[in-house]
């Protein structure tokens, strides 16, 4: 009896981790496109950089909690750059048209680490970019 629950409860739990993995890389998601967008709108209209900061911050504030927030706004990085030729908006998959884009980064630890390509992952990494034509 014991080792028939045992043999059902492992990959119950491991289904368990793995469906908390998928919920938290889709909040991430969304919460790290509506942060890139945001900067990007508000740069195209002149936002001043601590304005558009401390909205990020608010954002971020009411969607993950503050505790949670404040780790992730220590974490993300990223940068705003232009786009000038083709081969590079073919490359960053970003549509047709050249312009700035606003790109931001978020790495975060996995609650299981697994093999993938002959190593041990131990961290998800998130990358959300934001074409804009100004």
């Amino acid at each position: 009896m014991l080792i028939e629950s045992v043999v059902v409860l492992i990959p119950v739990f491991l289904f368990f981790l793995m469906n908390l993995e998928l919920i938290r890389r889709s909040l991430f998601e969304v919460v790290l496109l509506r942060v890139t967008c945001t900067e990007v709108r508000e740069t195209v209209f002149g936002t001043p950089r601590n304005l558009r900061q401390k909205k990020i911050k608010e954002y971020l504030d009411r969607a993950l909690g503050k505790q949670l927030a404040k780790s992730v706004y220590g974490r993300l990085e990223g940068h705003l750059f232009k786009i000038q030729t083709q081969t590079d908006l073919g490359r960053l998959k970003l549509g047709k048209r050249p312009g700035g884009v606003a790109e931001r980064f978020y790495r975060y630890p996995q609650f299981i680490a697994f093999s993938y390509r002959n190593r041990l992952k131990h961290h998800q990494e998130i990358i959300k970019r934001c074409l804009f034509p100004f």
